[in-house]
């Protein structure tokens, strides 16, 4: 749990904190973060107290008692073992989340690992526009131990994608994806560019755009703030309904390559894991060719950790 909150700021947005913590899905999406001492390529928030309370740590003014993050992720690979990072960091947008017109940073980050892929038609970012970038994720982490301390809030969408992505542990979050609910499932991940089209009344660019991202994601948790979470519930656009695929023994798979059927990821799980699918959804592949995704069903919730556990990190 984040300590109790000091400043003015923090306190106003604690509930929220602690609504954000009180989500199912919270406890399982948190669990990917580390601690320094465990794994010292991640880092910590240092704690307010330490600062003592001068609150002038980061070198271009008072630190924000909000912020608002988004980041965009390529996926690498380590030409040593082989292991696969899919949310390796590759731009960090930060803004004020009192002032969401100051942008903090903006920036792209170069990966450790050689790119196995770039995600262009996602986030825009391609070979060419990491030519020549020097700005590196342990530049991004002192970047964000500058600006933040403990009693930081951090707010996003799905924020602990990018807290992962950072290799940063920090536990006062506020996340627009846990606080807001979808029609046919509550404890379901309403999208950004749902949530910001129903509530908002804003359409998203397709191609990501993490500073914009991180400003529509304050925006929405300005406006269920301000209305003390008396939200309308988020239609979902159809390529988001599936109804049944949050349950504990259910999997989600994504980034299917072209040319890869059903068949082929039924024997992927045996392969790898020696579980069996009970059962395997639609697979789903966009209009341009790019990669598929599909649900898998298991007969047990330990038979889906099972299989998660096996694939975690390869």
């Amino acid at each position: 749990l984040p300590s109790s909150p000091v400043t003015k700021t923090s306190k106003s947005w604690h509930p929220l904190v602690l609504e954000t913590r009180s989500h199912p899905r919270f406890a399982g999406c948190l669990s990917g973060l580390k601690s320094p001492s465990t794994d010292p390529t991640w880092f910590k928030s240092t704690p307010y107290t330490s600062l003592e309370k001068t609150d002038k740590r980061h070198s271009t003014g008072p630190m924000p008692k909000i912020i608002a993050m988004d980041c965009e992720m390529v996926e690498t690979r380590d030409p040593l073992t082989g292991k696969i990072d899919s949310k390796s960091l590759s731009r960090l947008s930060v803004i004020d989340g009192e002032d969401p017109s100051n942008v903090l940073i903006d920036t792209l980050v170069k990966p450790y690992w050689p790119v196995t892929d770039y995600r262009t038609r996602i986030n825009g970012i391609s070979e060419e526009s990491l030519k020549g970038c020097n700005f590196t994720l342990r530049h991004a982490q002192k970047f964000m131990d500058e600006v933040c301390s403990d009693e930081t809030v951090i707010a996003g969408h799905a924020i602990h994608n990018d807290l992962i992505s950072l290799r940063m542990e920090h536990y006062r979050v506020v996340d627009s994806s846990f606080l807001f609910k979808a029609t046919e499932n509550s404890t379901a991940p309403p999208s950004l560019k749902d949530c910001v089209k129903h509530i908002l009344g804003l359409e998203m660019p397709k191609t990501h755009d993490s500073v914009n991202d991180a400003a529509q994601s304050m925006a929405l948790l300005q406006n269920y703030k301000e209305n003390s979470g008396q939200t309308s519930e988020i239609i979902r656009s159809s390529k988001n309904t599936h109804t049944d695929t949050n349950g504990p023994d259910t999997l989600f798979v994504h980034h299917i390559p072209p040319g890869c059927d059903v068949e082929k990821v039924k024997k992927m799980f045996l392969n790898h894991t020696e579980v069996v699918p009970k059962k395997l959804g639609e697979l789903q592949t966009p209009s341009d060719g790019g990669f598929s995704k599909i649900v898998v069903y298991f007969s047990t919730k330990d038979e889906a950790s099972k299989c998660f556990e096996g694939f975690r990190g390869q």
